[in-house]
């Protein structure tokens, strides 16, 4: 009986691997785990789920030489990091080593196939709000003609609630208000769990007293694009859309 040995196996997988297939592929992947070493190597899980049921995993990598241009890059065209989570469009070299098996080379990555991810992702919500006939419900509460019981989700530290306290402070008409600070997240991986939970906490103020408050406004700083992702997200947009006040969202560019 003939054999081969473990090396002369995996050589052979190699050979195949490299006669059978092209050079390069394009292919999208979600980001499961990333990781960069000490010598700028970045280190990627690439995944492919169906729901939340784990489809394909592979290892990837994209050598420091190529990190250092491609993340540069990436980062100006789409205003954010490569991070997990993040679907991608990337092209790739299949690779097999003797010793540490199948992996893929990342050769390049395409940002505008992220800009549009994020895109189709914030339009998958508003159409989802529009089926569930919620998408214009506080658009058709009346804004009273002088706010003055005002509740107020932000961070404390917020730039833009320092800005927000001082133009109400300083009003031409000298109108005073009564404001009330709902303490909140407002980005990171925290800030939507964190905002809808400072929502509830002002609508419970409601039930209690349905003229607690004449508006809710939600205000955050500066920042990257990327900072404002959560605001996108179906549980915030949700919540938004049927809250019972006329809601004003304030950015400070």
């Amino acid at each position: 009986m003939s054999y081969l040995s473990l090396t002369e196996l995996n050589k052979l997988v190699k050979q195949a691997l490299s006669s059978q297939l092209e050079p390069a592929y394009w292919i999208v992947a979600e980001i499961g785990e990333i990781r960069l070493t000490q010598k700028g190597h970045c280190y990627l899980e690439l995944i492919e789920k169906d729901n939340q049921y784990l489809l394909s995993k592979t290892r990837a990598t994209i050598w420091s030489y190529t990190y250092r241009n491609l993340s540069g890059w990436f980062e100006a065209i789409t205003g954010e990091t490569l991070k997990a989570g993040m679907n991608i469009l990337c092209q790739v070299e299949v690779a097999y080593h003797e010793i540490y098996g199948l992996s893929l080379n990342i050769k390049d990555i395409d940002a505008k196939f992220t800009l549009g991810e994020r895109a189709r992702k914030k339009q998958e919500v508003l159409d989802r709000l529009a089926v569930e006939g919620v998408l214009e419900m506080n658009k058709s509460l009346a804004l009273p003609l002088v706010p003055q019981k005002i509740a107020v989700i932000s961070s404390p530290t917020a730039a833009g609630l320092g800005d927000f306290l001082d133009q109400l402070a300083k009003n031409r008409y000298r109108y005073r208000f009564d404001i009330k600070l709902f303490k909140a997240l407002m980005q990171g991986n925290q800030a939507e769990e964190s905002i809808v939970s400072a929502m509830v906490e002002v609508f419970q103020r409601l039930e209690d007293d349905v003229h607690a408050f004449d508006v809710l406004v939600i205000i955050r700083g500066g920042g990257a694009q990327v900072d404002l992702d959560c605001f996108d997200t179906y549980g915030i947009a949700a919540h938004i859309a049927q809250f019972p006040l006329p809601v004003i969202y304030r950015h400070r560019t």
